[in-house]
C-alpha cells in the first residue's frame, strides 16, 4: 500500500509540477512549490562545489568533501527534466550519500546544454567528452567511475554506455537508472495503460487518446529530438544492444508511464548475461527516488541504490 506521504507528495506533484493539472503554468504558487522543493537545499558544511568547464567547452559541476579531496572514486551523474530544465542545486545533496556509499568520493554532474536551443546529439557529445575528459585528462581509471542518471539522465546514462561500447572503449565500473526514459516511440503498454495515473507526465483520471498521444510526441518535452530517428538506440536505448554493459540497478514506479521502458531494458540486459538489480515500488511515480527525503518508498529505493553503489566499489 502507497504511504500518505506518497499519496500527498503524488498530489503535489500533480497540482504544481503537471502541465496537464487545472492550474496556470506560471502561477506565483508553483514557483514558489518548485523552489521550495528543488531550489532551496544546500550542502552539509562537509562538502562543497565547484563549477568547470573541459576544454572542450562541457560543463560540470564537481561535489567533494573538503576533509578528503579527490578519492580516486567518482560517481558520475547526468540529471533529468526532460533535456530541457538545467541543473539545479538540489542534486547537489545526492552526493552526501554517494559519498559515504562509497566510502569516499566525488560527484561529477554534467551540465549539459538544453532544448530547444541544443538538440540531439549534442547532450550525448557533451556525455562523452566529459567521460574522455575524466579518463584521459584527469587520470580516472573507467573502473574508478560509477555512472548513473534519472529520467532523460538515465537516458543518456544508457545512450553513453552504448556509445563506449560502441566504439571500443572500457565502460564504467558500473551503472545505475532511476525511472529511466528509453522509448521515444511511446510503444509500450504502460506508456497508455498509466496515463491517467502518471502524476508527472500524465492527466489524472483520462484515458491516452491517439489524439492526445500525437500531442504529447510533438510537444515541448520531445523537443530535444530535432529531427532524430526515434527509433535510433542513442535516442531511444529501448531499441538497444546490452551487451558488454557493466553491472547495473534500475529503479522505478509501477504507476510511472515509462514502468515497461525499465522492465523490457532489464529484460534486454538480462539475456546478455549482464548483472542486473531492478527495484520497483508498488504506486510509485515518475523519479520518486529523488524524492527520498520526504516519501518513505523513495528513501527505501534510494538507500538500496546506495548499497549497490558501495557493493560495486567493494568489488
Amino acid at each position: 500500500m502507497t504511504s500518505i506521504r506518497g499519496l500527498l507528495i503524488s498530489h503535489m506533484i500533480w497540482k504544481n509540477m503537471n502541465h496537464n493539472a487545472p492550474h496556470k503554468k506560471h502561477s506565483a504558487a508553483r514557483h514558489r512549490w518548485q523552489d521550495a522543493i528543488f531550489n532551496k537545499d544546500r550542502l552539509p558544511e562537509a562538502y562543497t562545489w565547484s563549477a568547470e568547464t573541459t576544454p572542450g567547452g562541457t560543463a560540470f559541476q564537481r561535489v567533494i568533501r573538503t576533509d578528503t579531496g579527490r578519492t580516486g572514486r567518482v560517481l558520475l551523474y547526468f540529471h533529468g527534466g526532460a533535456y530541457r530544465d538545467g541543473l539545479v542545486p538540489s542534486y547537489r545533496n545526492f552526493s552526501t550519500g554517494f559519498f559515504q556509499a562509497a566510502n569516499g568520493c566525488e560527484t561529477i554532474y554534467l551540465d549539459y546544454r538544453c532544448a530547444p536551443d541544443y538538440q540531439y546529439p549534442t547532450q550525448l557529445n557533451e556525455a562523452l567528452d566529459l567521460w574522455d575528459n575524466l579518463t584521459k585528462r584527469q587520470g580516472y581509471a573507467p573502473d574508478q567511475i560509477i555512472l548513473g542518471g534519472d529520467s532523460a539522465g538515465a537516458n543518456l546514462a544508457l545512450a553513453l554506455l552504448l556509445k563506449l561500447r560502441d566504439l571500443n572503449k572500457t565502460m564504467p565500473r558500473a551503472a545505475f537508472c532511476i525511472s529511466a526514459w528509453t522509448d521515444m516511440t511511446c510503444n509500450t503498454q504502460s506508456f497508455r495503460d498509466n496515463y491517467g495515473r502518471d502524476v508527472m507526465f500524465g492527466n489524472k483520471g483520462k484515458t491516452l487518446t491517439e489524439e492526445r498521444l500525437q500531442a504529447l510526441m510533438q510537444g515541448k518535452i520531445f523537443s530535444f529530438l530535432g529531427n532524430a530517428d526515434r527509433t535510433d538506440p542513442y535516442v531511444s536505448p529501448i531499441f538497444g544492444d546490452y551487451h558488454g554493459f557493466p553491472p547495473m540497478f534500475f529503479s522505478v514506479g509501477t504507476h510511472e508511464m515509462l514502468y515497461d521502458e525499465t522492465l523490457q531494458v532489464v529484460e534486454k540486459l538480462k539475456a546478455c548475461q549482464v548483472p542486473v538489480t531492478c527495484e520497483i515500488q508498488p504506486g510509485m511515480f515518475h523519479i520518486y527516488v529523488v524524492f527520498a527525503r520526504l516519501v518513505p518508498e523513495g528513501k527505501i529505493s534510494y538507500h538500496r541504490l546506495l548499497d549497490f553503489i558501495r557493493e560495486s566499489f567493494a568489488r
